[in-house]
């Protein structure tokens, strides 16, 4: 009867223990989630407002030296581009330098003048005085454009939406459309951008990587209906004014 009755209480207090034991690894995990949770917000809420005030979402001006690769059906085209653009309240003007091969085109853009030049040619193409249209997906002041529009109006629109996710040392921001939405057509986003948006290829998302610590682009793609990128920036150097 002792043996009997000390293996009943062995055995009953091993159960507490092995109870007491699991709960406590519950409450450990919970506590860490929590903790995980609160943590990534804050950091998320933390950066978002680092990047309200320093980085190129509310650029007033940029230098950047990129290499862009446009993918086509057939083949695909890289180029070495430099592109200066400012934003003097609403007054953008920009400078393209794209390098192929031994040659260097220079496209000026102000106000409402082009200018178009070759190192290879003796002679400047200029359109004064014309409506011309400044958007196109390679800037990335279209990006932010867009962002920015998106995220004014994102409760009210259906057709584009904003996706922001963390990995490693990398924020990237996404820019999504729903080309299937019924109602785009009366979407300020769609109505403003729809002569690129869907300019011979789709666009599905737009994708702006940028470092977590230094807060400037690393990479820029542009994805077509089938969710194959088929402009595909990388970022060399850039120069921030805000």
């Amino acid at each position: 009867m002792i043996i009997k009755g000390f293996n009943f209480k062995s055995n009953k207090i091993f159960s507490i223990i092995l109870i007491a034991i699991i709960i406590a690894i519950i409450l450990i995990l919970v506590s860490f989630y929590l903790v995980h949770l609160n943590y990534k917000e804050k950091t998320k809420v933390d950066i978002l407002d680092i990047l309200d005030k320093k980085n190129i979402l509310n650029a007033k001006s940029y230098i950047a030296e990129y290499s862009l690769n446009i993918v086509s059906n057939k083949n695909q085209n890289n180029y070495d581009i430099k592109e200066v653009y400012e934003n003097n309240e609403g007054n953008e003007s920009f400078v393209f330098e794209i390098k192929n091969n031994n040659d260097i085109i220079y496209y000026k853009l102000k106000d409402n003048n082009l200018e178009i030049s070759s190192t290879s040619q003796l002679n400047t193409f200029k359109l004064e005085n014309y409506a011309i249209d400044k958007k196109n997906l390679i800037s990335l002041s279209t990006f932010i454009e867009i962002f920015k529009l998106v995220e004014s109006n994102e409760n009210q629109n259906n057709f584009a939406k904003i996706s922001i996710e963390y990995n490693d040392n990398k924020i990237y921001y996404s820019i999504l459309f729903d080309n299937e939405n019924k109602d785009k057509i009366n979407t300020d986003v769609y109505n403003n951008y729809i002569s690129i948006l869907s300019d011979g290829v789709i666009v599905s998302k737009l994708e702006l990587s940028i470092d977590k610590e230094t807060l400037k682009p690393l990479e820029y793609r542009v994805f077509d209906d089938k969710g194959s990128s088929y402009i595909n920036i990388l970022f060399k150097n850039i120069t921030i004014n805000v």
